[in-house]
C-alpha cells in the first residue's frame, strides 16, 4: 500500500545523536509519501522506484544520493528485519527532504546499527551501508528500541 497524506506530529520519533534536535520536528506542513514492502530482496528496487518520483520533484540534484540511501536502508530492513513488512517514508517540508525506513529487527542482539561505524576489522562484504548513508546525506539518526529499528536521513533541498 502506498499513498500521500499530511502526517501528524506523532509520526516523528525521539532519539538520534545526543544534543541534537530531531531532523524535522514539525510535520504539520510536510508532504509525505508512505509505502510498505515485503521483507524480501525484490523490495529493494521497489523501494527505489517508490522514492524516485518524489525525489525528482523536490530535490532533483540529489536523486542519486537518495536512491543510494534508500537502497542501503532497505537492504538493512531485509537483511536484519523480521518477517514483518518494512516501511519507507519520503517526507518533504520546506528546504528539507527526509527519508525514513522503519522495520522490526529479527535479532535485537545484533541490530543493523550494532557495528556502526564499522571498524576496519569488521569491513568485508557488508557493514558499510549506514556509513555510506551518513556520508551522502545531510544528517542521519538511528533509533533502535524494543525490536523496532528506524533510520532517518535528511537531504537539504538547497545546496
Amino acid at each position: 500500500r502506498s499513498g500521500s497524506r499530511t502526517p501528524s506530529p506523532t509520526d516523528g520519533f525521539a532519539g538520534g545523536e545526543s544534543g541534537k534536535e530531531s531532523l524535522i520536528v514539525d510535520y504539520q506542513a510536510a508532504t509525505q509519501s508512505v509505502a510498505v514492502f515485503a521483507p524480501e530482496p525484490a523490495s529493494i528496487p521497489a523501494a527505489r522506484r517508490f522514492v524516485r518520483s518524489p525525489a525528482e520533484e523536490f530535490v532533483a540534484h540529489r536523486v542519486d544520493d537518495i536512491l543510494l540511501a534508500v537502497s542501503e536502508l532497505a537492504t538493512n530492513a531485509v537483511e536484519y528485519g523480521s518477517s514483518a513488512p518494512f516501511e519507507v517514508r519520503f517526507v518533504h517540508k520546506g528546504d528539507v527532504v527526509e527519508l525514513i525506513v522503519s522495520s522490526s529487527v529479527a535479532n535485537s542482539s545484533s541490530p543493523p546499527a550494532a557495528g556502526f561505524p564499522p571498524t576496519s576489522e569488521k569491513i568485508s562484504r557488508s557493514g558499510r551501508g549506514l556509513g555510506i548513508v551518513k556520508a551522502i546525506s545531510d544528517g542521519l539518526e538511528i533509533h533502535n528500541e524494543n525490536g523496532h529499528f528506524r533510520a532517518r536521513c535528511r537531504f537539504n533541498v538547497d545546496l
